[in-house]
């Protein structure tokens, strides 16, 4: 038994309990492969197969890639989280109400509306260019394709977003079409609002004042969505 036959021997037991460095692995896996005597004891020691070391690669990368599989699903459906719970919260907030989300978690949530599409855009770009230098593209095809969309659809919101105007006026209703619409008179001329069978029913056509806070968009000033009002009386 030479040098590297007998320290091979010392790390083993170590080998077989996972305990060992990467780089000792990498020794114990090269030296058995050409040594039989070393491979033997390998497999005597660990009651395994006469290859066992190949056997402890594949073992190890199964291991490995399944860990990753995981991670990545995990932080994908932490995205998705992200914004379902933002969604609701918004909504919540646009009519003040705050039972399920207090105001302070209103406040503190939405930092991450600009954060999360970041942190996805640095995830995608990382994983491309891990792609490309190791040409892992069967690999990280799918996950790259999972980012893609996942950043196209908040790239989507936020841009959707930067185009919608938030108007508070003190205004009269001109008109109401169906339960669902409103039509009052803005600044500009008449804005037709989406809302609810409620608000549409309550309101008066009669010259009544009433508060109005809604969302319009930039390039449709003369359309938007009703989320207070102000003034109806109870």
């Amino acid at each position: 038994m030479d040098k590297t036959c007998a320290v091979v021997a010392d790390l083993i037991p170590l080998y077989l309990d996972g305990a060992c460095s990467g780089e000792s692995r990498a020794l114990v896996e090269e030296h058995t492969a050409r040594c039989p005597a070393c491979r033997k004891l390998l497999a005597d020691m660990g009651d395994g197969p006469a290859e066992p070391a190949a056997e402890h690669v594949l073992r190890q990368t199964a291991r490995r890639f399944g860990r990753q599989a995981a991670l990545r699903a995990a932080g994908a459906a932490a995205i998705v989280l992200y914004w379902l719970v933002y969604l609701w919260q918004e909504a919540l907030a646009d009519v003040g109400n705050y039972r399920w989300f207090p105001y302070s978690f209103h406040e503190t949530y939405t930092l991450g509306y600009l954060l999360v599409p970041l942190l996805t855009l640095i995830w995608l770009a990382t994983l491309l260019a891990r792609s490309i230098r190791r040409r892992a593209w069967r690999k990280n095809g799918a996950m790259l394709a999972v980012l893609a969309v996942l950043l196209a659809a908040q790239g989507g919101y936020l841009w959707n977003q930067a185009n919608l105007v938030h108007v508070t006026s003190w205004s009269q209703v001109v008109a109401v079409p169906d339960e669902y619409h409103i039509v009052i008179e803005g600044g500009e001329g008449q804005v037709t609002l989406a809302t609810t069978p409620l608000v549409a029913n309550l309101v008066q056509t009669d010259g009544t004042i009433y508060g109005f806070s809604y969302d319009s968009r930039r390039d449709s000033p003369d359309e938007g969505r009703l989320t207070f009002v102000y003034g109806i009386a109870e």
